[in-house]
């Protein structure tokens, strides 16, 4: 079992840019939810999230093989929740990621590309900014009483 701590303060992990950390990742989020008794739609779409948005870290932010270290922090205030996922990547802004055209036929596949419509259909606000060679990605999610499934 993952083990959250200071639920006032937020709570922090760090996994390295490797895939197999994505069970870590999807188990800390779901500990702090349950911790902080969120809703299971909240708890689901954050979880989405996180493992998206560290996914896309792990799999294009790197030019190199090196070992980096990927932040991840949790607060909840009132009614608002926030993650900020913190990397030493490229530059990215995922929020200039202009939408893909759907698909709209079985002969059109197209791998990938669905990660960041997700991102922002399931959180209900997201910042992003690059300081000192570090790309901080905020997302915000509503999570009181009259929040939609």
């Amino acid at each position: 079992m993952t083990r959250v701590a200071s639920l006032e303060a937020g709570a922090c992990l760090i996994v390295k840019n490797q895939l197999s950390e994505l069970r870590r990742v999807s188990d800390w989020v779901g500990e702090w939810a349950r911790q902080c008794g969120l809703a299971d739609n909240i708890a689901r779409k954050l979880d989405l999230c996180s493992t998206e948005v560290v996914t896309n870290i792990i799999s294009y932010a790197y030019d190199d093989h090196a070992e980096h270290m990927i932040a991840l922090r949790l607060r909840q205030q009132n009614n608002l929740l926030t993650l900020e996922v913190e990397d030493d990547g490229k530059p990215f802004d995922p929020l200039q990621v202009r939408a893909e055209t759907p698909v709209t036929s079985l002969e059109d596949p197209r791998i990938g590309g669905c990660g960041i419509p997700l991102v922002r259909r399931f959180s209900d606000a997201a910042a992003y900014r690059h300081v000192d060679g570090r790309n901080c990605l905020v997302l915000t999610f509503c999570c009181g009483a009259d929040t939609p499934p």
